[in-house]
């Protein structure tokens, strides 16, 4: 498998990872550019909004751009329309 390496930034984070498993990845790792989002901009956590140069962004990568909240939960609605999987729910996933 593939592993995909991408920097933070653009779109949401869970989009980059659906994308690079859409295209085969088995893994993706998201790195932050300090130059955009770092030390350089200004003052830094504690003193300010930035992060230090030794900190690190953490986060999800659910696919909430695709269909938000969990699909897979168990949900009488969605078993009184018919409903029984994830694509019938949110749609296909992106090819």
């Amino acid at each position: 498998g593939k592993v995909v390496l991408v920097r933070y930034g653009a779109c949401f984070r869970g989009l980059k990872a659906m994308n690079a498993e859409a295209r085969g990845a088995v893994a993706t790792l998201i790195y932050s550019d300090p130059e955009e989002d770092g030390a350089t901009q200004g003052e830094v956590y504690p003193a300010g909004p930035w992060r230090p140069e030794s900190g690190v962004q953490r986060g999800s990568v659910s696919y909430v751009s695709r269909c938000a909240g969990d699909p897979w939960r168990v949900d009488p609605r969605y078993a009184a329309q018919g409903l029984g999987s994830v694509d019938d729910i949110c749609g296909p996933p992106p090819a």
